[in-house]
């Protein structure tokens, strides 16, 4: 798998606003965080289709999206990314958390720092 690389910033200097809003650079820049969740009990497949139900009902009220998360059975634990409609913020990512913790079946929520969501690649949260 190839890894993108960041533009320098004399680069960035460089690239006219539409160049920037193509690559998603600058005032364009997406940020994403990456989230780990493990549960309490080993869930079957009707429990992880409830909570991932509930949890994409919850990201779509909020304008929010995800990705990557769901997995091979037993569900034990799961990870993915949370995406902004233009950007993520720290307190969409707070939020999320918050509501994540507050499920009964989740027994921990681990969550990186906000990364940028083209040139950074995704890693499990550990």
């Amino acid at each position: 798998m190839t890894t993108l690389r960041q533009p320098s910033q004399r680069r960035l200097r460089n690239t006219n606003n539409r160049q920037q809003k193509k690559l998603h650079l600058g005032d364009y820049k997406q940020l994403r965080g990456d989230i780990s969740v493990r549960f309490k009990h080993v869930l079957d497949s009707a429990a992880f289709e409830a909570w991932l139900g509930a949890w994409i009902e919850w990201v779509e009220a909020n304008h929010l999206y995800v990705a990557c998360f769901g997995g091979g059975q037993p569900f034990a634990a799961t990870d993915g990314m949370l995406i902004g409609e233009k950007s993520l913020t720290q307190e969409q990512l707070d939020a999320a958390v918050a509501w994540l913790k507050g499920r009964p079946e989740v027994a921990e929520v681990t969550q990186a720092v906000l990364r940028d969501a083209t040139y950074d690649e995704f890693k499990s949260v550990e």
